[in-house]
């Protein structure tokens, strides 16, 4: 059976498998993670793993997986969070 623990790689990156993604889905997500420039790849055991160097790329990663995990509803609530905090910045900004 193949290593499917997060490690970390020589250069300091966190290697891990991205288990939850469904069979369907895998392929969609490997190349949108191409897209970004994050480092994966599909393993003979259908597993994709990626290689984060960095906290934008986890931040991507999170992004991208929640497309594919979560709920409409969540990804709504998700969506509004992001326009009411970006709102409420944006006021603070004007007051200044």
């Amino acid at each position: 059976m193949p290593h499917t623990q997060t490690s970390q790689s020589n250069s300091g990156a966190v290697v891990t498998p991205i288990a939850k993604v469904q069979r369907s889905d895998r392929w969609i997500v490997f190349y949108r993670l191409q897209e970004l420039n994050i480092p994966c790849w599909c393993a003979e055991d259908g597993l994709l793993w990626v290689e984060i160097h960095c906290s934008n790329q986890a931040i991507l990663l999170r992004s991208v997986i929640q497309q594919f995990m979560a709920s409409r509803h969540e990804l709504i609530d998700w969506l509004e969070h992001c326009l009411s905090t970006h709102l409420l910045q944006s006021k603070v900004n004007s007051l200044r």
